[in-house]
């Protein structure tokens, strides 16, 4: 009994106090394939991507939100990083309280490259 006792000590003071805490992302990967109005992948084109962090609900204030550019691929998909990756247009991704949820994502695409952004959806954010 003593040894176990020894060894979860042991274990415990050797653990820092940064391996204990929960921390919140620096950045979030977000995917998605990019379709035409009739449902068809969107390949290899540019495209206008508007992602907002939306604080409370799926019409709730922007806590942040960022713009991109970028290109489909053969398949039509699209991957940036939330929170650096593209234009900041509002807020501070780093200093969003992320106890205060919830939080949604929602989504907007221009498909002709531009900054005519059309809603693709809103989605709430679970960990």
């Amino acid at each position: 009994m003593k040894t176990i006792i020894l060894s979860a000590l042991i274990i415990l003071f050797n653990l820092s106090a940064s391996d204990l805490l929960c921390q919140t992302p620096g950045r979030v990967w977000y995917q998605t394939v990019v379709t035409n109005s009739s449902g068809s992948a969107l390949t290899n084109s540019n495209v206008g991507l508007k992602l907002s962090v939306l604080q409370g609900s799926a019409v709730g204030t922007t806590a942040y939100s960022e713009t991109f550019s970028v290109a489909t691929d053969n398949r039509g998909v699209v991957a940036v990083e939330l929170g650096g990756g593209g234009t900041p247009q509002s807020g501070s991704f780093g200093s969003i309280d992320w106890s205060a949820g919830p939080y949604f994502l929602g989504v907007e695409i221009d498909s002709t490259g531009g900054t005519a952004y059309v809603s693709a959806g809103v989605a709430q954010l679970l960990s």
